[in-house]
C-alpha cells in the first residue's frame, strides 16, 4: 500500500455489515470509499458498521461520505455506527463538531453478534439497533487528545 491508497473490505455478521477501511480516506479516493458503503447498505443490514481503526489520514471527504450515510441509512432501516475511529478520525469528528451524530462502538463481538459501545446520547447501542446489549456493556473509550495536538 502507497501513502493515500485506501483498501476496504465489507463482511457479514448476522443481520450487521462491517465495512473495514485501511489507509486513507481523501478527496481523491473519496467514490472508493462512497462506492464501499453503498454496497453495504444495498445489503439492507440492520446495522452499518464502519470500522475506521485503520484509517491513517482522514478528510472532511470522508466525513462527507459518513454524513451522506448517516441521512440514508435510517430510511432503509438500518443504524450506522462507527467502529473504533482511528485518533486521526475521532480528531476531525471533534474539530468539525460532529462527533455527537455517530454512535461509537468500542468492539463487535462475532461469534455472538453483540454491539459494545454506547451513543452519543449515552444510550447503548444494542438499545438502538434492537439487539439486547450484554452484561457489563461499556460505552466506547475515547482517549484524550492534548490540546493543540491532531
Amino acid at each position: 500500500m502507497t501513502p493515500a491508497d485506501l483498501t476496504t473490505e465489507s463482511i457479514r455478521i448476522g443481520d450487521m455489515v462491517v465495512c473495514s477501511l485501511t489507509g486513507d480516506v481523501l478527496l481523491h479516493n473519496q467514490p472508493e470509499f462512497e462506492r464501499a458503503l453503498a454496497a453495504a447498505l444495498s445489503e439492507k443490514p440492520a446495522v452499518l458498521a464502519v470500522d475506521l481503526a485503520r484509517v491513517v489520514l482522514f478528510t472532511c471527504a470522508g466525513l462527507n461520505v459518513l454524513l451522506d450515510v448517516r441521512l440514508r441509512a435510517p430510511a432503509q432501516g438500518t443504524a450506522l455506527v462507527l467502529l473504533q475511529p482511528s485518533r486521526t478520525v475521532r480528531r476531525l469528528l471533534e474539530l468539525t463538531d460532529t462527533e455527537t451524530l455517530f454512535p461509537v462502538l468500542a468492539a463487535v463481538d462475532a461469534r455472538s453478534w453483540e454491539l459494545r459501545g454506547s451513543s452519543p446520547s449515552g444510550v447503548p447501542v444494542a438499545d438502538l439497533v434492537g439487539i439486547s446489549p450484554p452484561t457489563g456493556c461499556a460505552p466506547a473509550a475515547r482517549p484524550a487528545i492534548p490540546p493543540g495536538r491532531t
